[in-house]
């Protein structure tokens, strides 16, 4: 009888051990990263155009660009990819119309170097909709396969398009591998990352839910809304394809974030706005300096800083070893006639830290960082 129970019960072990190693795998294929990408700055002129009326008259805004590379162990998804290369090293652009002045300071293999990427490494390349600020990166991608919506394909590759704005077309014209989309699409298969069809500002406009295993679930606005007081008053652009539409995607995107309990980032905010910055960091007294392999930036202290030298302290082996870290923050230049670096990062998201990468110490001058 035992020899029978024993026999019995050999498939029910081995089940159970199949599915302790499903549950693994599955844990496993749920850790998802978000690095937030600076597609350069978009300065609206007249910043009317953003509602039905005259709410805005004679009022100006400067706009953040945001893009997004989202990190899945069955790939990587590119979101946006912000302004043109062509204006790095050039004087701010603006359009004939006068209502924008744009302006970018790096380009996209720049940003991708200091993540440790590469262009090639992009498996799926997707835009919220396929404005000039967001498509200005698409042909570093060309081997990725562009996920979009029917509606929006079928919008950029018309005829009036390529007769009345061929930039927007020429911007994605050598996009070769495409998947066409019509409503929600789940981009790895398991809910971490969707694609959510929200039409209005351009006919297949879109907006991507990302459940971050560090951070919780993010809603990545696209351009349904651009700036806070837009979301609040629910200003529709005069320049969207459908109010209609618009109405209903304000609705449909609300409902979808309360029942995510997802955290709304809004791309265009430049309050709100955020990068990711790799990079070395230490922390002496009254001093704070992040390092890259082509930045050197003060941090601010506040806080958050605090937080990270607390973090960061056990790695160290010495006083003055510098720390390896992955953050999210903002960068802004430093005040007129202030001392220290020209640009000062505040810290906004403590994301990895890592071990020091080599036994050298750095001498850190309190005087010139300090901030």
């Amino acid at each position: 009888m035992n020899k029978i129970l024993i026999i019995l019960l050999i498939p029910i072990v081995l089940f159970s051990c199949k599915g302790e190693q499903k549950q693994t795998d599955d844990t496993a294929k749920a850790t998802v990263k978000m690095y937030r990408m600076n597609g350069g700055s978009v300065m609206v002129n007249d910043l009317q155009i953003f509602s039905q009326g005259d709410l805005y008259e004679g009022e100006t805004k400067e706009f953040a660009n945001s893009y997004y590379i989202i990190e899945h162990p069955k790939g990587k998804l590119i979101w946006d990819t912000g302004l043109p290369n062509r204006l790095v090293g050039q004087e701010p652009f603006t359009s004939p119309d006068g209502n924008f002045t744009v302006s970018r300071k790096t380009t996209i293999g720049e940003q991708f170097r200091a993540l440790g990427l590469k262009p090639a490494d992009i498996n799926y390349l997707a835009f919220s909709h396929t404005h000039f600020d967001h498509t200005g990166g698409a042909s570093f991608f060309k081997d990725a396969t562009w996920l979009v919506q029917e509606k929006e394909y079928s919008y950029v590759k018309s005829e009036e398009i390529q007769k009345t704005n061929p930039d927007q077309y020429n911007a994605i014209k050598n996009l070769s591998k495409v998947q066409i989309l019509n409503g929600d699409h789940d981009v790895f298969g398991d809910g971490t990352v969707v694609i959510k069809s929200l039409p209005g500002h351009t006919p297949g406009h879109t907006a991507l839910y990302v459940d971050l295993t560090n951070e919780g679930p993010v809603l990545l606005s696209g351009d349904l809304y651009h700036f806070n007081e837009n979301r609040k008053n629910k200003g529709i652009p005069s320049f969207n394809t459908s109010v209609g539409e618009t109405k209903e995607s304000f609705e449909a995107f609300e409902a979808f974030a309360k029942a995510k309990n997802a955290k709304v980032i809004l791309q265009h905010e430049l309050k709100d706005f955020s990068e990711t910055i790799i990079g070395e960091f230490i922390f002496l007294t009254d001093a704070a300096v992040l390092k890259g392999d082509n930045f050197i930036y003060g941090v601010k202290i506040d806080d958050a800083m605090h937080e990270l030298a607390k973090q960061v302290a056990p790695k160290k082996r010495e006083e003055f070893d510098m720390v390896p870290v992955v953050i999210n923050g903002q960068i802004n230049a430093k005040l007129e006639g202030a001392e220290g670096w020209d640009y000062i990062v505040t810290v906004k998201e403590i994301l990895e830290i890592n071990e020091p990468i080599s036994e050298g110490s750095i001498k850190i001058d309190g005087a010139q960082t300090s901030n």
